[in-house]
């Protein structure tokens, strides 16, 4: 009896878990970082489609990282290029991993911290309310941009995110 209770109270939950879609992400993808190491001239690229010229769209990166992670922030450069590989943005930012005198993962995502155990993923908006120039194909090119690093330990997966702003 207390099986049957259990699953009449999760079905639903299951049910409109995988019935549910979004229909405002056009893109989500997150690329693993080899040995946990980002080296600065390992550039991430991700193909992007765009469906719509005349729509804004909102673009996050996707981070995880762990808790030796040696500085409380992160720099990334994010470069748009076309199908012809025209450069339509180039734009850096500051993402802060921790705060920096507590030493406390920042929950700073517009969907909260998540974490497991001593993993912690977040997005972080980049780009708010951005036109692309036409409908098409896109390549999105992240790389980190700490200053004096070759290379940065404790991050796992660097991921992009592209949903369709909501019109006000």
């Amino acid at each position: 009896m207390k099986g049957l209770k259990f699953l009449v109270l999760i079905f639903p939950l299951i049910y409109f878990a995988s019935c549910s879609t979004n229909q405002e992400v056009v893109f989500d993808d997150v690329v693993k970082i080899e040995s946990g190491t980002w080296k600065r001239q390992d550039i991430k690229k991700f193909e992007v489609q765009i469906p719509d010229s005349s729509q804004e769209y909102n673009l996050y990166y996707s981070v995880r990282y762990g808790a030796k992670y040696p500085f409380y922030n992160l720099y990334l450069r994010m470069q748009i290029t076309d199908s012809l590989q025209n450069e339509i943005l180039v734009q850096d930012n500051e993402l802060y991993l921790f705060h920096p005198s507590t030493g406390k993962p920042y929950d700073n995502s517009w969907m909260g911290l998540s974490s497991l155990g001593d993993l912690y993923d977040q997005q972080y908006p980049c780009v708010v309310r951005y036109t692309f120039p036409k409908a098409g194909k896109y390549t999105v090119a992240i790389k980190q941009f700490m200053r004096h690093e070759d290379y940065i330990p404790d991050l796992f997966s660097i991921g992009l995110r592209v949903k369709k702003s909501k019109q006000p």
